[in-house]
């Protein structure tokens, strides 16, 4: 498997066990070198753009956009 797949499963798995999913994608974003704003993600009606192993979801609101994300990874994970 490609480092990049199983760094993948790793984080999907990391996020789907932790107590605070939106949380831990947090973590791992920052973990990877990229940009995670707290205060940002804490406000329902903003537009929320979610990226982390070449996988993006765009959607209103940060639990819409992290679902989002989840289906996609899986969908990666699959393929």
């Amino acid at each position: 498997m490609h480092r990049n797949r199983i760094e993948l499963q790793n984080a999907y798995e990391r996020i789907m066990n932790s107590r605070s999913a939106l949380d831990e994608f947090g973590a791992s974003v920052i973990e990877n070198d990229g940009h995670w704003n707290p205060s940002e993600v804490a406000d329902p009606t903003k537009l929320i753009q979610l990226q982390l192993f070449n996988i993006t979801a765009s959607v209103i609101g940060a639990e819409s956009a992290l679902r989002n994300w989840m289906e996609k990874a899986v969908t990666t994970l699959r393929e």
